[in-house]
């Protein structure tokens, strides 16, 4: 015995080769969960292999037609395939057209495969991102921010004078945004450091020629972020002027506190 699928609205599933032409009809509230864009996807994969025997749906026919999806779709709309094929095996287990056996292997196999292309449509987005990104950020935004004139005078009214309260919330922008420039940290990893962590912050001398004060730098080790136990802690790397300039803030901050 064979079953096979007849295509229409709405399609209906026949039993091919019995006198008694058993037919099931997907009824109202069924066919709402079909449209026509998921009955096309499913048609597409027959129509592939040249047939409508409920047969062809197996681990190497799934593999060759993601393999061919994959070739000329994104891996995201891959994975609407996938998920609708895998949707129709449900389907066919429900109508008691496939073994429970051949339903949990073939769901397995729909599964691991989407759960495939999900990764690869990530990855693919990240580049692009990475692109995009790249496109609109210069690879020397890090010298375009500090020689901008906004930024040289606020360094410099943060060397020449006290720092007055009412400076302090322009001073923590011109701080996060100068040390993920000189990091390239993820934004948490500020927003855990402590004052603790900066207390703690320790004089490294970097290789190379040259007086040993032109290459030391100041690094802050913070210990809670996001992925401290893979890792440990995030070191977060400062030039001495800078690291001042968030001394400075600190202080002027916690005296900010106090009076009010």
């Amino acid at each position: 015995m064979r079953f096979t699928v007849r295509w229409g609205r709405p399609f209906t599933l026949s039993l091919s080769d019995s006198g008694s032409g058993w037919k099931a009809t997907l009824g109202e509230d069924e066919q709402r969960r079909w449209p026509t864009r998921l009955v096309h996807q499913i048609q597409s994969f027959f129509t592939r292999f040249g047939g409508s025997d409920l047969g062809l749906i197996n681990d190497v026919n799934i593999d060759v037609f993601v393999r061919e999806l994959s070739a000329k779709l994104k891996p995201s709309t891959v994975v609407f395939y996938v998920r609708t094929l895998s949707k129709f095996v449900e389907y066919l287990n429900s109508r008691c057209l496939v073994s429970d056996a051949r339903y949990r292997k073939l769901k397995a196999l729909c599964g691991n495969v989407a759960l495939s292309m999900k990764r690869k449509a990530r990855q693919q987005k990240v580049e692009v991102d990475v692109n995009l990104e790249g496109e609109r950020l210069p690879a020397n935004v890090r010298d375009l921010f500090f020689r901008s004139q906004y930024v040289r005078r606020l360094q410099s009214r943060l060397q020449s004078r006290p720092l007055p309260f009412e400076d302090l919330p322009e001073v923590r922008d011109y701080l996060l945004v100068s040390i993920l420039l000189w990091n390239g940290h993820r934004p948490m990893v500020l927003r855990q450091m402590t004052i603790g962590d900066v207390q703690r912050g320790q004089v490294e001398v970097a290789d190379g020629e040259g007086p040993q004060g032109s290459r030391s730098y100041m690094t802050i080790a913070v210990s809670k972020h996001k992925t401290a136990k893979t890792w440990g802690a995030a070191m977060v790397s400062l030039p001495p002027y800078l690291f001042r300039e968030l001394i400075k803030y600190l202080s002027t901050a916690r005296r900010a506190f106090v009076v009010r």
